[in-house]
């Protein structure tokens, strides 16, 4: 909504203001449900908890974790008061938590079997579509991967892959809102 005067009317830059895929995960279907859009919210905050819950099982299970403790663990997270509330609200909080839980999980797995190069950099510019914070959190897990299993030639190409990838959302930025501030207008 339009808010002149407010902080809602000013971008709040590249780094803050750019959660974009879980923007189009929540906006997209009340294009075309005509339901109230906390409704709609709920909805999808509940099939991001459940997806949340049958990844930490198959993560486990890959993690060579026995049945019962996978069981265990998964049913101790849905139970907590935390997960409930967080599943049944119309945040995105949740789709955070699954894609930080995706990178730190899957993402030394894949690394390992297809090119990781390519893989390791583009993993931060596309945490930053979803959420700053999945930038930040996931950036000492990108980085051990990177400098762990990468030779410095690789560990170069990675840093460039990024580098561009911030690069082409700065430029994205700049073109559609003509702010090329990246940290908004709190710093």
């Amino acid at each position: 909504p339009l808010a002149p005067g407010s902080s809602f009317a000013q971008c709040s830059g590249l780094l803050f203001g750019s959660p974009y895929l879980a923007a189009a995960l929540y906006g997209i279907p009340q294009l075309f449900l005509h339901v109230p859009a906390i409704a709609i919210g709920r909805t999808i905050s509940f099939v991001i908890g459940a997806t949340t819950l049958v990844i930490l099982w198959k993560l486990a299970k890959q993690y060579g974790v026995s049945s019962l403790s996978s069981s265990g663990g998964v049913l101790l997270l849905a139970s907590t008061l935390s997960f409930f509330m967080a599943s049944h609200s119309a945040r995105s909080d949740l789709f955070v938590g699954l894609t930080v839980l995706v990178i730190v999980g899957y993402l030394p797995i894949v690394a390992e079997k297809r090119n990781a190069v390519l893989m390791l950099g583009m993993v931060l510019p596309i945490g930053l579509l979803i959420n700053g914070h999945v930038l930040i959190l996931s950036f000492l897990a990108v980085g051990y991967l990177a400098v762990s299993q990468l030779s410095v030639w690789e560990l170069i190409k990675a840093t460039g892959i990024a580098i561009c990838g911030f690069g082409m959302f700065f430029i994205a930025q700049v073109l559609m809102l003509g702010s090329s501030n990246i940290a908004g207008p709190f710093s």
